[in-house]
């Protein structure tokens, strides 16, 4: 490890510990993930569209991530993302609001818990991840193909509620992203007021609609660190979908989510392929 990092160093990159795992003779097999940001840039920067019906949590969970703070049940994560009067009193998303995250060379997460601006998190970065959030209700949803078409995001993260599963404008949202051929991954929030039985139902839809032939797609349920490094690894095909499971009340599955984020490979879109 020491000559890997010796040899990142010289290079000007930085190495992070994705797993770790134990062998016979007391050896220890481990897998490291290599950044190097290329000279001309500050940090790798990421576009990830937050999609998902009204009321699946899409800004809560946005909310959590950049600012650090868990919800209280109410949605009080949620107003930081809200631009309008109206959207703070519905709860509902009206507009494309952005967030971002940055993670820095050791792995670390960074975010307005312990930066003031964007510019102190960008500053403190090797990797940024900005949010682009966009409506879920079937009355905005023009604003919600603007923002995937006029963003041009690298990735997609669909977002749905555990005790409500596959209702509203949840397969309208992941056709977008398949018409795009954006890659996704799905994160199904509020599993701690959903029994287990109930989620279950609702994971297993989920993962029906992904293998369908529409989609084609092959759902991966995401429970360990060693599954977060084996999805990374076939993200790259396009086809592997990995599905999480988090809370952003309790904080349950923020941890592999953030791992995920962290380690999730840059790519080009469909614009940046054509310039």
């Amino acid at each position: 490890m020491d000559t890997l990092r010796d040899m990142a160093k010289r290079l000007g990159a930085t190495i992070t510990v994705l797993r770790e795992t134990s062998c016979e003779d007391d050896r220890t097999a481990v897998e490291v993930l290599v950044r190097k940001v290329p000279d001309d840039q500050q940090f790798l920067d990421l576009r990830v569209a937050v999609l998902g019906n009204v009321d699946s949590g899409k800004s809560t969970l946005v909310g959590v991530l950049a600012h650090g703070e868990l919800d209280n049940g109410n949605g009080r994560a949620r107003l930081n993302l809200f631009r309008h009067r109206h959207e703070v009193q519905s709860g509902r998303t009206s507009s494309i609001s952005q967030e971002i995250i940055g993670f820095d060379s050791d792995g670390e997460l960074n975010n307005y818990l312990e930066n003031e601006t964007p510019e102190d998190i960008c500053e403190n970065s090797t990797k940024i991840i900005q949010f682009i959030d966009v409506p879920g209700h079937q009355k905005y949803l023009k604003t919600t193909i603007y923002g995937l078409m006029g963003h041009s995001p690298h990735f997609a993260m669909l977002v749905m509620s555990a005790n409500r599963g596959i209702v509203g404008t949840t397969k309208e949202q992941l056709g977008f992203a398949l018409c795009l051929q954006v890659p996704l991954f799905v994160v199904v929030t509020k599993i701690d007021c959903c029994r287990p039985a109930a989620l279950e139902k609702n994971l297993s839809s989920m993962e029906r609609l992904l293998k369908s032939p529409g989609s084609n797609k092959v759902p991966t349920r995401i429970e360990s660190s060693d599954d977060v490094a084996n999805a990374i690894s076939q993200m790259s095909s396009n086809r592997v979908v990995p599905v999480f499971k988090v809370s952003s009340k309790t904080g349950a599955g923020m941890p592999l989510l953030q791992k995920f984020l962290n380690a999730l490979p840059p790519t080009a879109s469909d614009v940046e392929l054509e310039n």
